[in-house]
């Protein structure tokens, strides 16, 4: 029986485990995304970890490798944002969380919160983002479009497709008709001219 003590002290130790374990996967995709160099300035972290993921990881899914990786670019280059810009970013500081790096810079977080503060306030940034709102629906709607678009055209095809093969079948049917025919008439005129002889 376990006790409810060590119950738990084995939850701690398993609960450790799995962030070291995670932690070790972070430095590792860092260090083999920064290469020899071993660091990088933070606005280049974003285009070596979408290098890292091409190369390197493998999804199953139908979705092109640009649009797996955007999220895991975005969410680096998200982080990056609260390093100082001359700052060389190491697999350590790139794997700590945002709070660790506002800790770890304190006077640029705050810079960063400032910077952010403003950007809400600007009327640029509403537009850009109803526009960005904008252009989504848009996409989606084309995209809706066209796909109806598409179905009425292989409805369409499928509907002509049919209509041109009962008309071969008709033509044909009344080609071996006429055939018939002609073969018969030929066939009588030459039974009545060996009758009349």
């Amino acid at each position: 029986k376990v006790s409810g003590s060590s119950w738990a002290m084995n939850r701690l130790v398993l609960t450790a485990l799995c962030v070291l374990s995670q932690a070790q996967q972070c430095m590792d995709m860092y260090k083999t995304a920064f290469g020899k160099k071993g660091s990088s300035l933070p606005q280049e972290v974003g285009d070596l970890v979408f290098m890292y993921c091409k190369t390197n990881l493998k999804f199953s899914s139908a979705k092109s490798m640009d649009d797996l990786c955007r999220p895991m670019v975005r969410k680096a280059e998200e982080k990056m944002r609260h390093v100082p810009p001359d700052e060389a970013v190491t697999p350590e500081i790139a794997c700590k969380s945002v709070e660790e790096l506002a800790k770890l810079f304190p006077a640029h977080h705050r810079s960063i919160l400032e910077e952010q503060e403003r950007e809400r306030a600007s009327p640029a940034t509403l537009v850009e983002q109803e526009a960005g709102a904008l252009r989504e629906a848009l996409k989606q709607s084309a995209e809706k479009e066209l796909a109806s678009w598409k179905q009425g055209m292989d409805r369409e095809i499928q509907a002509r497709m049919k209509s041109l093969s009962a008309k071969f079948d008709m033509a044909i049917q009344a080609a071996v008709q006429n055939f018939t025919r002609v073969v018969r008439n030929e066939f009588k005129k030459q039974r009545d001219s060996r009758a009349e002889l």
